[in-house]
């Protein structure tokens, strides 16, 4: 009889045995968390760190940091395209945080990163950048040849997806507004929404690379804000009457879209 209650005896110490070393572990676990986040400089503190303090890495061959400059708050970083081609598009981390200049996502003229020009630009101070520091990721040349992280590369080529699918079914929604009688324009512009501007169901965008899904959304964005600035362009002329010239010049601004969009739908 006697077996039986060591037996029960030695599972109830190894019961309580384990349960202690998980409460130590989860105890630790809990500690070194805290210990990083007591490691994670303020805003205040890494606004004290120096530009000599703060590491440089460069995943390209030809987008160059000519500069660092620290100003309150944020760093200023000078760059300089050393390619033989334009940039359209790179991408820069600062501590934990990424930043990705695509050049092609505005309207009119499309604007490039040309070779040996110098532009700059001013981050905030991310968490994280006593620790990674500062990085050029990748960048996208104007042939559609890229250079840099190779994930990186891939994102920003998703992206690019996106607001090329997003821009071409616009565009198609754009030219249909111009044929259309000079009356009606205004009114098939009032009634867009931004379910019209879908150029899939939903449920076949969620299987989409993230990416790409982000490309899409922030051109949805975009294109919603631009059509917003034609209604309220138009405004004024319709109060005063003067619908003629607020049709003139619908017209005038569509067919500047219809044109920004043409070529950079072709130069995605």
């Amino acid at each position: 009889m006697a077996k039986p209650i060591l037996r029960k005896s030695s599972i109830r110490l190894t019961i309580i045995a384990t349960a202690i070393l998980l409460l130590a572990i989860m105890g630790g676990t809990a500690w070194s968390s805290k210990d990083q986040q007591k490691k994670s400089l303020t805003l205040e503190e890494r606004d004290k760190l120096t530009v000599e303090e703060l590491k440089v890495e460069n995943k390209t061959k030809g987008l160059t940091i000519i500069g660092l400059e620290k100003v309150p708050h944020q760093v200023k970083v000078t760059l300089r395209n050393d390619y033989s081609k334009a940039i359209t598009s790179y991408k820069v981390s600062i501590g934990v945080g990424t930043m990705h200049k695509p050049y092609l996502a505005g309207i009119g003229e499309p604007e490039f990163f040309l070779p040996g020009q110098v532009n700059q630009d001013i981050y905030p101070l991310q968490p994280g950048i006593e620790i990674h520091g500062i990085k050029i990721l990748a960048v996208i040349l104007d042939d559609k040849t890229a250079d840099g992280d190779p994930q990186h590369v891939r994102e920003m080529q998703e992206y690019r997806l996106g607001t090329k699918m997003q821009r071409k079914h616009v565009l198609h929604l754009l030219q249909k507004a111009l044929a259309l009688p000079s009356s009606d324009l205004q009114t098939y512009l009032a009634n867009i929404q931004e379910a019209d501007l879908l150029p899939m169901s939903e449920g076949k965008e969620k299987l989409l690379p993230r990416q790409v899904r982000f490309g899409l959304g922030d051109e949805r964005e975009r294109t919603l804000r631009r059509i917003k600035e034609l209604r309220q362009t138009l405004e004024p002329s319709i109060a005063a009457k003067n619908s003629q010239d607020a049709e003139l010049r619908l017209q005038r601004q569509l067919n500047t879209l219809i044109q920004s969009y043409t070529i950079s739908v072709n130069r995605l």
